[in-house]
């Protein structure tokens, strides 16, 4: 039998992927979630890292833009964590594309109050009054 933490968070980005390209977005949400909380916990550090760059990527695609730069900037964190620089390097210059910056200048970003969320660790969290279409 072989270790459920050894696997786990690779099965459930996997089913992420394949609910998203059913156009399943709500179980792929969770499953990217799920997903990263799992590698962290059995720190796979890398896999948090491309499990959050892939999420910041898929939401970016549903246009929930607070909730993608949050999982950009986790991916970053992780990556450089793991000496990954130059993959850190590759998804700053994304956000730079997408969002002008990929550092939040005055703690807003398009009017978003960003604090910290502790699901994602070290990770940033962007929050606001304003109503906004995530799934979760």
């Amino acid at each position: 039998m072989h270790s459920e933490w050894n696997w786990k968070n690779k099965v459930l980005l996997m089913e992420a992927e394949y609910h998203n390209t059913q156009g399943e977005f709500d179980q792929a949400a969770s499953c990217y979630q799920e997903s990263i909380k799992a590698a962290r916990k059995h720190k796979f550090l890398q896999e948090e890292a491309l499990g959050s760059q892939l999420a910041a990527i898929f939401f970016l695609e549903r246009g929930t833009y607070k909730t993608a730069w949050s999982y950009f900037d986790h991916s970053v964190k992780c990556y450089k964590k793991w000496g990954a620089s130059a993959v850190a390097k590759r998804v700053s210059e994304c956000m730079r594309k997408e969002f002008g910056s990929d550092t939040v200048l005055a703690g807003r970003i398009d009017g978003f109050e960003i604090s910290f969320d502790s699901s994602l660790g070290s990770g940033s969290s962007m929050r606001s009054s304003q109503s906004d279409n995530e799934s979760f």
